[in-house]
C-alpha cells in the first residue's frame, strides 16, 4: 500500500511539476484542465492561483465550492471555476470530503487571437 501511495504521490506531483497545489490529506489532484482566458484580458502574471473550500465525493469529483479566491484579482472567475468543476482528485481513503480548503496553481493561457486575412477581398463597388 505504501508503495501504491508513493507511487501515485510521483506521479501527481509529475504531472504539476510547473505548479503547487495543497489538498486535505487523504486526497490528490490527479486532473486540473488549464483555464483559458479572452486574448483581451490585460495581465502580465503568467500564474494564476485558486484557493477555495470545496466537497469532493467518492468519485474524486468537486460537488461545492465555497469561499473561491482567486488571484491575480482581475482574472474572470468563471474559467476557473469550470476548471475546479471538471477536475479530478484521487480519493484515497475511499471517503467523502465535507468544506476542504485546497489551493492550486495554474498556468494563465489566453486563447489565441483569430487574425484574418482580407487583402483577396474585392471592396470596390463595381
Amino acid at each position: 500500500m505504501k508503495k501504491l501511495l508513493l507511487l501515485l504521490t510521483v506521479f501527481s506531483t509529475t504531472v504539476l511539476a510547473t505548479s503547487y497545489t495543497f489538498v486535505p490529506e487523504g486526497y490528490s489532484l490527479q486532473y486540473f484542465p488549464t483555464p483559458e482566458f479572452s486574448e483581451l484580458l490585460e495581465v502580465s502574471e503568467t500564474t494564476g492561483t485558486l484557493e477555495a473550500t470545496v466537497s469532493i465525493g467518492k468519485k474524486g469529483k468537486v460537488t461545492e465550492v465555497s469561499d473561491l479566491k482567486i488571484t491575480p484579482d482581475n482574472l474572470p472567475t468563471q474559467p476557473v471555476l469550470e476548471a475546479l468543476n471538471n477536475a479530478t482528485f484521487l480519493v484515497i481513503n475511499g471517503d467523502t470530503l465535507e468544506n476542504g480548503k485546497i489551493l492550486i496553481s495554474f498556468p494563465i493561457n489566453q486563447k489565441n487571437r483569430v487574425k484574418y486575412d482580407f487583402s483577396g477581398i474585392d471592396t470596390h463597388e463595381t
